[in-house]
């Protein structure tokens, strides 16, 4: 067997083997923790040449960048429900307002952008909100919801306004993507005059394009909050070369100035923690994974000077 079970006192002998202090809390923090997710997920910038860990490396430091990157998760995906619901916002009010005679014409594939590239996607994407409506007698609803229910007894139809509050920011991020191009040109345009007015001279050109691979990033670094992944080092697109700097970039063109001051006092606040629990490694050293220098840059990144 390549992986055979261990115990937690097997555990902690392969930590002291390697280096790595195990310390008074070992049980404790494997028990509510796991091995896995603590030692394997945050041991790497602990590690020196050879696999073993730096003089001094303890495994409280290690769960303490764990804990770190919880923290992280959480102050991140409060401001990415932000993100989310502005994109919603202008996305359902520009759509409306060309569509007033058709509550439903987001179930409308004609709706939609007409390239072969893009016709089944539309297809699959309207399918699911359907479903999702409880209007396919094949497929009912993971989750009933009391207002679509209350729509589709009270009233002949379910308006766009309704069923938004229901798209995830994934399936937000496809309606935004399948959209024609007058529609999605009116909406990067509403974008860049509300970025205007929250940023003033500092504010960034915002074209559909550039929208479009924002919200790409904001939904991948999402989904990496919502699955309790790795987020202070990772990196998303099929290039993996977005990482955190460039997702603060992207968070930049979409909050308020308000909402950015405060993305950043929550980051500062979980560095704030591991920098009072970690000495064998620097804060450069966390910065760096997440593509920075100093807290200097991740300041100047959400107030526009960079």
């Amino acid at each position: 067997m390549d992986k055979p079970f261990k115990t937690y006192e097997q555990l902690e002998a392969i930590m002291r083997d390697r280096g790595l202090d195990p310390g008074a809390h070992a049980r404790t923090i494997l028990e509510r923790e796991g091995y896995y997710p603590v030692v394997n997920g945050y041991r790497s910038l602990f590690i020196d040449e050879g696999e073993r860990y730096r003089q001094g490396a303890t495994l409280d430091e290690v769960y303490a960048l764990f804990v770190m990157d919880r923290r992280l998760r959480s102050v991140l995906f409060r401001h990415i429900a932000l993100a989310e619901g502005v994109l919603k916002s202008v996305c359902c009010y520009e759509f409306c307002s060309r569509h007033q005679d058709d509550n439903e014409a987001y179930l409308d594939p004609a709706s939609y952008r007409n390239e072969r590239r893009f016709r089944k996607m539309v297809v699959r994407f309207i399918n699911d909100v359907n479903v999702m409506l409880g209007r396919d007698p094949k497929r009912p609803p993971a989750f009933a919801k009391d207002y679509l229910d209350h729509y589709k007894s009270e009233h002949d139809n379910i308006p766009l306004w309704v069923t938004m509050n229901s798209l995830s920011l994934g399936q937000a991020f496809k309606f935004y993507t399948f959209l024609d191009e007058s529609t999605r040109f009116a909406i990067s345009q509403r974008f860049q005059e509300m970025h205007r007015e929250a940023h003033g001279t500092k504010a960034r050109r915002i074209t559909h394009e550039s929208l479009r691979k924002s919200y790409d990033h904001i939904k991948d670094f999402r989904n990496i909050c919502a699955h309790d992944e790795r987020l202070f080092c990772a990196k998303v697109d099929k290039s993996k070369s977005t990482d955190f700097r460039r997702l603060m970039a992207d968070m930049y063109a979409v909050l308020t100035a308000d909402q950015c001051a405060s993305l950043y006092r929550g980051i500062a606040e979980c560095l704030d923690f591991a920098k009072d629990r970690i000495a064998t490694i620097g804060e450069s050293d966390i910065l760096r994974q997440m593509g920075f220098n100093s807290r200097v840059e991740v300041r100047a990144c959400l107030n526009g000077d960079v």
